[in-house]
């Protein structure tokens, strides 16, 4: 069955991606070593999320191939690698969009972890219920806005 949206089109469908989440210890030096690392070993990063804005600096990057990549920060010396898998969507960029789709997240009780946009790529998704997430959004596509 294809769900579609609320003008006809099919329901967005997500990206499976993973997510690499590490401390920063040393702000823009960390933030360039781990790129430096991936790039040196053809790994492309399709998101970056970097808060140096409390106290537990972190920074967040969206890759295909998380095992690999985990791997290349670890041999460049990077500590503290969670690897996790994600959900990418691409989403209509209008007004209510977001409020539409986070609705549609509370409405089925989906604790979500963490969110943030991938320009080229959507909107990143990491929650503990991933299946959960992708029936919230397509029902979330199904509502008027």
């Amino acid at each position: 069955m294809t769900i579609t949206s609320r003008d006809g089109a099919p329901a967005p469908q997500p990206l499976e991606m993973f997510d690499l989440s590490l401390p920063v210890e040393h702000g823009l030096v960390t933030v360039h070593e781990c790129a430096t690392a991936l790039a040196d070993a053809g790994v492309n990063i399709d998101a970056v999320n970097y808060n140096a804005a409390d106290d537990a600096q972190s920074i967040h990057l969206l890759v295909q191939d998380g095992d690999d990549a985990a791997r290349i920060l670890k041999r460049a010396g990077a500590a503290g690698i969670t690897c996790r898998p994600v959900l990418v969507y691409t989403l209509p960029n209008q007004p209510g969009t977001l409020a539409r789709y986070a609705g549609a997240l509370i409405a089925g009780g989906i604790d979500v972890d963490f969110m943030y946009q991938a320009t080229a790529r959507g909107i990143v998704v990491a929650a503990p219920d991933l299946e959960a997430v992708r029936t919230a959004f397509a029902r979330a596509a199904t509502e008027s806005g």
